[in-house]
């Protein structure tokens, strides 16, 4: 459930709220004083998402960008097939999202929905028309450069010749974390799960990976490094 006015609320989670926002590259700076009066701010909104529950739909106009509080929000995009195709997973409190098109004044061609019970910050107009905007604008900028550096990271494994190749780029990418099911890695590396299980159980009988439940491990990363 949306809540646009939070009040009382948002007494409740501003620790939560806080804490999110310094870890966030909107607060990293800031000190608790500013961090507080951000909060305050005209245009600043707390709102709350059950899960499967709807942060913005494609066609949608921007109503603010998102902060994250806690919880997770995955971006998807519908093909005219029908198929979903995965974007993002915003997983990390003070994580920030929907801003380009926000930004830009342009429709929602993606969409953001609550894969958990979740919780964020709305920033709308009213907050950068206001005193803190032309520096919240500069560290948006600082979240897009970072989320354009992110996406050459992406293309580059998509851009790999053979599925194996693909497995290896993204498991060697400085600071992958793999995903926890093997739906999840498909999506990110846009191949069908069967083809991902057949090509990670050969892995494992050669001994470049190991699984144990949910971990993957990369067990000889020179070999993998072949691959690249």
């Amino acid at each position: 459930m949306a809540m646009n006015n939070p009040g009382t609320a948002r007494e409740t989670w501003r620790e939560a709220a806080d804490s999110a926002l310094a870890a966030s590259f909107l607060g990293q700076e800031m000190t608790p004083e500013e961090r507080a009066a951000f909060l305050s701010a005209s245009g600043v909104g707390y709102e709350r998402w059950g899960a499967g529950e709807a942060v913005f739909s494609e066609g949608d106009r921007p109503r603010g960008t998102f902060l994250l509080i806690r919880g997770a929000v995955g971006i998807r995009q519908d093909t005219i097939s029908g198929r979903e195709i995965f974007i993002t997973d915003i997983n990390e409190a003070g994580e920030v999202f929907g801003e380009v098109y926000f930004l830009l004044g342009k429709f929602y061609d993606i969409s953001a929905r609550a894969l958990t019970a979740s919780e964020g910050l709305r920033l709308s107009p009213p907050l950068f028309d206001g005193p803190l905007g032309a520096s919240l604008t500069r560290r948006l900028l600082k979240v897009l450069a970072g989320k354009a550096y992110q996406m050459n990271r992406r293309l580059r494994v998509l851009g790999s010749g053979s599925l194996r190749g693909k497995i290896a780029q993204y498991l060697l990418l400085p600071g992958t974390k793999p995903p926890l099911s093997r739906e999840a890695l498909a999506a990110r590396l846009a191949v069908t799960r069967p083809s991902l299980s057949r090509e990670i159980g050969a892995m494992q009988r050669e001994g470049l990976i190991r699984i144990d439940g949910r971990t993957l491990d990369v067990v000889d990363r020179a070999a993998l490094e072949e691959f690249l």
